[in-house]
């Protein structure tokens, strides 16, 4: 990516490509999630020799864009089980995604 605007772009058009999505906390599904997405302020990554992604090495810049729930700190400890999916699908690409995941954390 040549600038800021185009990588905020970019990362706008994949999010927006989601199809589906959940997230359930202790079993209650947490509605309205357009309330939750954010788009991150501009970062630095550094890719490493022979990555994953066939990228040259070295430090780029990238932004976030996504669905972010936080938990409220307890003073006492506690268990919490986390799902969340989500399917997106590119008719430009022919690429189609989903996940599901779940999460058992204590938190101290």
């Amino acid at each position: 990516m040549k600038d800021e605007d185009a990588l905020r772009s970019r990362a706008k058009d994949a999010i927006d490509r989601v199809t589906k999505k959940i997230i359930n906390i202790d079993g209650k599904e947490i509605k309205n999630l357009q309330d939750y997405r954010v788009q991150s302020p501009l970062f630095n990554v550094v890719f490493p020799e022979e990555n994953i992604y066939g990228v040259k090495s070295g430090i780029t810049q990238a932004v976030s864009d996504g669905y972010w729930i936080l938990l409220k700190p307890s003073k006492e400890p506690s268990i919490h089980v986390i799902e969340f999916g989500g399917e997106a699908r590119c008719l430009k690409d022919g690429l189609e995604f989903a996940t599901n995941v779940k999460y058992h954390i204590t938190l101290v």
